[in-house]
Parts: C-alpha cells; structure tokens; sequence
C-alpha cells in the first residue's frame, strides 16, 4: 500500500512541476504564487515517504529545469526594466555649446509607459 501512496505523490508532484513550467513559459507568474503552497505540501509529503534514488533524482532534475526557467525569467525581466528606463532616459536631450558646456533639455513625452498586471 505504501508502494502505491508514494506512486501517486510522485505522480502529483511531477505533474505539479510540469504545471510550474509551463507556467514559467508562458510568464504566469500569477500561477506560480498559488503552485508555491501544493508544491511545499507534495515535497513534504514525498519526503516523508522515502523515495527511490532514481526517483529523487527525476524530481531533481524537474525541479533544476523550473529553476534555471525561472532564473532566465528573472534575467529576461531585469533587462525589459532596463530598457524601460533607458527608454524613458531618453526624453532629455543632451547637447554640448562652443565652449564644451552640456546643455540638457527635455524632449516632449509622447506617450507614458502602463504597467498591466
């Protein structure tokens, strides 16, 4: 009975982590946050239960592909912020007179960048 109790954990939990990928693939972030508490549960759960070496290692390897997901999405929102600033940066004009003197003036703003959720 124990066999087929830790099938399912198992079962639960890879599922959860393919979950947990595709969310990070399609940026859900908002998906991730609820996945947060089922995942500590199922890990705990699996913990408890004594898994195989190679069925730790199969979990393992799951979760490293979510992490190194996840850290290209962090990277990949740290750059789009970047860019962001950049583009707003660019509103002032600078300039520099005969002497060598900067001069800054600012552009007219077009349009506001809008944060969505």
């Amino acid at each position: 009975m124990i066999e087929a109790e830790r099938s399912v954990a198992v079962g639960e939990l890879e599922d959860l982590l393919e979950r947990e990928r595709r969310a990070l693939l399609a940026a859900r972030f908002d998906l991730l946050e609820r996945l947060a508490d089922e995942k500590q549960r199922l890990v705990s759960t699996v913990a408890r239960m004594r898994p195989t070496k190679a069925t730790l290692e199969r979990l393992d390897a799951l979760a490293r592909r979510n992490a190194a997901l996840f850290r290209a999405s962090l990277a990949g929102i740290g750059r789009a912020r970047d860019r962001a600033l950049a583009i707003a940066g660019a509103a002032e004009l600078r300039t520099y007179d005969r002497e060598g003197r900067l001069h800054r003036s600012e552009a007219p703003v077009r349009s506001r960048l809008s944060r969505r959720a």
